[in-house]
């Protein structure tokens, strides 16, 4: 009986012992495993917040964007306008100017014909 309760003290001894150190292992493996979640949230969190200020900057960049290019649209409008008066313009004094160069010639005929 003796010995039969020594080893029911030592078998339990070891079996207590190596279910704590199994415990143990799996405290130590769980510890480190929320370390390493709460790790990589903080870092997902920094990366999102990196993400946000780079499409805020994104968005400012296609407001300015959108805004110069009706101011651009605008002034090539104004500058067909303006090109397109000239050429009018142009077109006229280039008319006369035909016109001054024809009754030039025009006289020179009547000259030599009277002459």
């Amino acid at each position: 009986m003796l010995y039969y309760t020594i080893f029911q003290v030592i078998s339990s001894q070891v079996c207590y012992t190596y279910l704590m150190e199994s415990l143990i292992h799996a405290d130590i493996f769980f510890f480190v495993t929320t370390v390493i979640v709460i790790m990589l949230g903080i870092i997902l969190v920094v990366i999102l917040i990196y993400i946000a200020i780079i499409l805020a900057d994104i968005r400012a960049i296609s407001r300015i964007a959108r805004s110069e290019s009706a101011d651009i649209a605008d002034d090539i409008h104004m500058i067909r306008s303006e090109v397109q008066s000239e050429l009018r313009r142009g077109s006229s004094v280039i008319a006369s100017l035909v016109r001054v160069i024809r009754g030039l010639f025009r006289r020179r005929k009547s000259r030599i014909n009277k002459g």
